[in-house]
């Protein structure tokens, strides 16, 4: 979907998937080792552990995935039909401007070969694992709290039929579901810290001071799952996000980030995932073996991940 939607790409899922996957998982490992153990910055230990020539590998193999997907892209019809035109005729017939994001940065941007190879790392990275992880979650609880999931299921069957193609002015009208996919959002948020650098001495009170040059670490996790913001922080509870109900600050929710540098595909996921859920829900049923999210432990790193795995089955529903 990702290659498809903002690459442009018709690619072989056998093709790329595994590879990319394969790739990520290394990568993901890696980076949080290098993260969250302070012996791993010393750049010698990093060196002598094998670990870096072991990062350096799999970030040559990215580049290469990423090159195949940007040669595609060169190749495609469409894209030199878009350098002659400024419009073209989309196949359902709609008059549209076909811009994926990949596209743009081929078409309308100055940026050279190895910027746009940097995006698209960028978009790779941060648009397939994370939204794998989290609609792992989102099917868990589902099959957690069967209510949820007959309400689900309801309102997508209520708005866009037992059967049918999903459109776009569907999906607006999901908003149960959306607030599902907010409230798992929270409880298992994709990233489970993001740091940013002090670029100017911040002083917090209680002789708390964090000095210029620092990194700040954000422990998105803690703050989802922290009764000092959310009441009864462990309920899974979708209406938290019902439209004026909450007066919270608006930072204690950041399964995007916020401010400048926060998630820029935070409403594309937000789309794939109700699509996603929409096709699945349908015809099928979702179980788990857990009875409340309370049982599911974290693997805590970059990404969060179930450390025993989301332990769902799904049955076709009888009609």
């Amino acid at each position: 979907m990702f290659l498809e939607t903002a690459m442009g790409v018709n690619m072989s899922i056998g093709n790329v998937e595994k590879r990319v996957g394969e790739v990520l998982e290394k990568l993901n490992e890696l980076s949080t080792e290098r993260s969250l153990k302070l012996w791993n910055h010393i750049e010698v230990i990093w060196l002598l552990s094998g670990k870096k020539a072991q990062f350096n590998y799999y970030i040559k193999r990215l580049r290469s995935i990423v090159n195949e997907v940007i040669q595609k892209k060169m190749q495609d019809e469409d894209l030199k039909e878009l350098r002659r035109d400024e419009s073209v005729i989309a196949n359902d017939g709609y008059d549209s401007k076909r811009r994926a994001f990949l596209d743009i940065l081929l078409t309308q941007t100055d940026l050279n070969e190895k910027e746009i190879r940097d995006e698209v790392n960028t978009f790779l990275v941060a648009a397939t694992r994370t939204t794998t992880n989290t609609l792992t979650a989102i099917f868990t609880v589902l099959g957690i709290y069967q209510d949820v999931q007959r309400k689900v299921y309801q309102e997508i069957v209520d708005v866009v039929g037992v059967e049918g193609e999903i459109r776009p002015e569907h999906l607006q009208r999901l908003e149960y579901t959306e607030r599902v996919i907010k409230e798992t959002l929270r409880v298992f948020p994709a990233v489970g810290m993001f740091s940013r650098y002090v670029a100017e001495d911040i002083d917090l009170g209680n002789n708390v001071k964090i000095e210029k040059g620092a990194s700040a670490a954000v422990p998105v996790v803690y703050m989802h799952r922290c009764d000092k913001f959310w009441t009864d922080a462990m309920k899974f509870n979708p209406d938290r996000f019902l439209p004026g109900t909450s007066s919270r600050h608006p930072y204690t929710y950041l399964p995007f980030s916020q401010g400048p540098r926060n998630c820029i595909g935070g409403r594309y996921v937000t789309m794939l995932m109700k699509v996603v859920v929409a096709l699945a829900i349908r015809p099928l049923k979702v179980f788990s073996e857990y009875k409340s999210i309370e049982e599911i432990s974290l693997k805590l790193g970059i990404l969060v991940r179930m450390t025993d795995g989301p332990k769902v089955w799904f049955q076709r529903r009888v009609s």
